[in-house]
C-alpha cells in the first residue's frame, strides 16, 4: 500500500525535522476526556540521538495509551 503525504502533512514533517514546535492534533473524543496522568515536557534518546522532544501527553482513565 502506498500512502500519499498530503502538502499540510507535508509542511508537518518539514517544521519537525527544523527543529519546530508543531502543535498537536488530538481528535475530539480524546481531547473531551478527563486526564488521569498528564505527561508534561518528556524527551527520549535513542543512544545518542533524541527522538522525542517536549511531548505532552494526557492519559485518560480507562484507556489504553501507547507512544510507537
Amino acid at each position: 500500500m502506498i500512502r500519499t503525504v498530503t502538502k499540510p502533512q507535508a509542511d508537518r514533517l518539514a517544521a519537525i525535522a527544523a527543529g519546530q514546535v508543531v502543535p498537536a492534533e488530538i481528535h475530539p473524543e480524546v481531547a473531551a476526556a478527563a486526564a488521569i496522568l498528564d505527561i508534561q515536557n518528556f524527551n527520549l534518546w535513542y543512544g545518542s540521538k533524541q527522538v522525542l522532544l517536549d511531548v505532552n501527553l494526557p492519559v485518560a482513565k480507562g484507556k489504553v495509551t501507547a507512544l510507537i
